[in-house]
């Protein structure tokens, strides 16, 4: 397992997110291309064109969540992290952490 997980899927989001790009760019235009012969022209121009641009933002979105979301994990490690340091501090000055109630 990956010592630093959050970086390790903001990188799987860029990855994946540029191969699905890619490969909904490259689908889209071989049906344009190719696929009048089967379907007809104007059904293979809708079908490329809605691969090109919805399949694209489709990959697109699912990147951005997943890099969000490796980016939320960065984050509360390192709130873990300045808490417990904040933690240890208090035990080494002696401080138990319990305010003494002065009424």
């Amino acid at each position: 397992m990956s010592k630093n997980v959050g970086r390790t899927m903001k990188t799987l989001a860029i990855v994946s997110g540029t191969l699905g790009i890619i490969v909904c760019m490259y689908f889209g235009i071989s049906i344009i291309a190719f696929g009048g012969e089967k379907y007809g022209r104007d059904v293979s121009i809708f079908l490329g064109l809605l691969t090109l641009i919805g399949g694209s933002f489709s990959a697109f979105v699912g990147a951005y969540i997943i890099y969000g979301f490796g980016e939320l994990i960065i984050s509360a490690n390192s709130i873990e992290r300045m808490l417990f340091q904040q933690q240890s501090q208090s035990i080494v000055q002696g401080d138990n952490g319990v305010e003494s109630a002065q009424a």
